[in-house]
């Protein structure tokens, strides 16, 4: 995936609508909670580290269980008024680019060239956050 870095922070997906665009978001979300990004890494973090466990706690056990596909449990950013699903969202940080990625039953969440994979989202959503907290410390 080739994301031009832009050297400040942001929260932004891309391949929207299979094309290759990264688009800015002023928020994220998923079932009933929606969190505002961009405004600052160390509250983004804190913010996806309360959506991990609003995942955990009304979410998680029930998608397991759904047979269908059930639209509580999409994500999606808000640009402009307008929600578009998305299947990964990624942050810039200090020139770091961190993607979290929930396409199949193993999310990943990927800073540079470093990968962990996981089975939960709440997990993943756990992961992102830590990443984006030690990139705004400048931590590796």
């Amino acid at each position: 995936m080739k994301i031009e870095k832009t050297g400040h922070y942001r929260i932004f997906s891309t391949h929207i609508f299979k094309q290759r665009y990264e688009v800015s978001c002023g928020a994220f979300s998923i079932g009933d909670r929606a969190i505002l990004t961009g405004l600052n890494p160390l509250k983004d973090s804190a913010a996806f580290q309360e959506l991990a466990r609003y995942w955990r706690a009304k979410l998680e056990l029930s998608s397991r269980r759904s047979d269908d596909y059930d639209p509580t449990y999409q994500s999606f950013i808000l640009v402009d008024d307008v929600r578009i699903p998305v299947d990964h969202i990624c942050a810039e940080v200090n020139g770091a680019i961190i993607r979290l990625d929930f396409t199949s039953a193993r999310m990943y969440v990927s800073r540079d060239s470093r990968v962990q994979w996981t089975a939960s989202r709440y997990k993943a959503f756990r992961l992102f956050a830590s990443a984006i907290r030690r990139a705004a410390l400048k931590q590796s």
